[in-house]
């Protein structure tokens, strides 16, 4: 889908799709379209209870690296967003 205001941080381009995760990482990403780039841009990230947390700052961007290696628990994701407020 072309965007009109996004575009890619890596390469400008602006055909970026929009992927839903559930397996690992469990997240919402938005990734580059364009040949040879294929950024992925994680936006949100998925608990075990399936809430969806949106990625604002360092805390909850870590929280998303750590769904590669384990489940996010909402005690977890609750932590890390009270850390960023």
């Amino acid at each position: 889908m072309n965007r009109v205001s996004l575009k890619c941080a890596n390469c400008g381009n602006q055909d970026l799709e929009v992927e839903v995760n559930y397996f690992v990482p469990r997240a919402i990403e938005l990734v580059c379209n364009y040949p040879g780039c294929g950024r992925v841009t994680p936006i949100a990230f998925f608990d075990t209870n399936e809430k969806v947390y949106g990625i604002n700052g360092k805390e909850t961007l870590q929280i998303y690296d750590d769904s590669y290696r384990e489940n996010i628990t909402p005690q977890k994701a609750y932590e890390a967003l009270m850390k960023e407020n």
